[in-house]
């Protein structure tokens, strides 16, 4: 007798959401307890040296009525920005999950959305830049591994012995640090501008070659080439002396340097934003001025 097979065919929909780098960096900011949070800022104020901390301008006060006035201020002001906290936003888990079922809705009840972050990773915009280049199909893997090389703040740590040993390796691509050389200039033209520097010195130059040419332009050239360590440490005496500037010569380019972005990759736009002004009020710095 023979036996009969069937076979069925099941279709399952599932949706799967991922976090960008930049999505998960601002997560981990959010998690962060108020010490670590001006912990985090002062690192970063020790690591680029174009930013200051900010004297307090106002004394603390032992009076009690003033010092409750400031907490309500400062209560209003966070929940006055409808954007820093975070349970504004509805999520799958604010729902619960009877209402989730079609069959277990109200016909009067409208469906509540849940807003979904549209934020692109500069990785996608580098790689959309690239696609416009006209190169070989070889540089171009080459470029694309160069970009997923990059750290979060579009910053190139690798060296390109590291990078060549890699591409051989992973790709089977041989290529020598001249080669590399030549693509990596390819990508430092991308926006944002300092893309694809090696260090904080090549990310403000790369930014500063693209003003239009003026004394001023060269000016913050030569301060940022030529005396990059004395500018790091703000030792501003020596830099007038040994430029042969004015005080006000250097205080006009150093208004323009601190416009500068030390970390072009990480630019999450009004979020970050919104997370920086929030330290700020934490801290008491002075606000950041990017570029």
């Amino acid at each position: 007798m023979a036996e009969g097979f069937s076979q069925v065919q099941t279709q399952n929909q599932q949706q799967v959401q991922t976090l960008s780098p930049q999505q998960i960096m601002v997560v981990k900011l959010l998690e962060l307890p108020t010490v670590e949070l001006e912990e985090r800022v002062h690192a970063e104020i020790l690591d680029n040296p174009a930013l200051e901390i900010g004297d307090n301008d106002k004394e603390e006060s032992s009076d009690n009525n003033e010092s409750s006035q400031l907490d309500e201020d400062n209560e209003d002001i966070s929940h006055s920005d409808e954007d820093i906290s975070l349970g504004d936003y509805l999520t799958e888990d604010d729902i619960p999950d009877y209402k989730l079922q079609e069959s277990n809705r109200s016909k009067d009840e409208k469906m509540e959305d849940i807003p979904f972050s549209d934020i692109v990773s500069f990785y996608e915009i580098l790689k959309e830049q690239l696609a416009m280049q006209d190169i070989s199909d070889s540089e171009r893997e080459i470029a694309e591994y160069i970009i997923g090389s990059l750290d979060d703040d579009g910053i190139l740590r690798k060296d390109f012995t590291t990078i060549s040993d890699e591409l051989a390796i992973y790709r089977g691509i041989n290529t020598d640090e001249q080669e590399l050389e030549e693509i990596l200039h390819i990508i430092q033209d991308f926006d944002p501008a300092g893309i694809g520097a090696r260090s904080l010195q090549e990310c403000l130059l790369l930014q500063i070659k693209r003003k239009s040419n003026s004394r001023e332009k060269e000016l913050q050239l030569e301060i940022i080439e030529n005396c990059f360590d004395d500018f790091k440490k703000k030792n501003r005496d020596k830099i007038i002396q040994r430029l042969e500037i004015s005080e006000d010569e250097y205080d006009q380019a150093l208004s323009e340097l601190v416009k500068l972005n030390p970390r072009p990759g990480s630019s999450l736009g009004e979020a970050i934003g919104r997370i920086i002004n929030r330290l700020y009020l934490i801290s008491s710095l002075r606000p950041l001025k990017m570029g």
